[in-house]
């Protein structure tokens, strides 16, 4: 099982499309869901980041046996290949923040944080992007034609 802990709902069309089309891909894979938090708000943005880690918390709760996967920046790139290695664990939680990241306390309770590039992605588009590494890691361990 895979889930993905999102703040913020995606409000573009085609970021719906396109995450719709990786979810229609993926569920013969894996049984993904898709968690949406509301989107926190303060004239201090660390305050924002502090009530949606709130909420990430909330969600987390119920899933201990699930190996976290924090979406930062300053996390660690891999390879679609080394990607598809997280994959293989039974349960899976990634974890996508709003538009101006996680918080510190959200990344110190994480398995691993990712860094799915240096640039700065909107994080309605590091959605999109997670999920076509999902669907490319899954045809990477079963060998299939996409990924090459």
């Amino acid at each position: 099982m895979i889930k993905i802990v999102c703040v913020g709902k995606l409000k573009e069309r085609h970021y719906s499309e396109a995450c719709g089309e990786y979810l229609k891909r993926l569920g013969r894979h894996a049984k993904i869901e898709i968690v949406e938090l509301k989107e926190q708000s303060d004239k201090d943005v660390n305050v924002a980041k502090r009530k949606e880690a709130f909420l990430i918390a909330g969600k987390l709760a119920g899933m201990r046996d699930y190996y976290k996967v924090s979406l930062d920046s300053r996390g660690r790139q891999l390879s679609s290949e080394e990607f598809s290695e997280i994959l293989k664990k039974p349960n899976i939680a990634f974890i996508i923040g709003g538009p101006d990241g996680l918080a510190e306390e959200v990344l110190k309770q994480s398995d691993f944080v990712l860094s799915l590039s240096k640039m700065t992605l909107p994080h309605q588009l590091a959605r999109v992007f997670l999920l076509e590494q999902i669907y490319r890691g899954f045809t990477i361990m079963k060998n299939e034609k996409y990924h090459k």
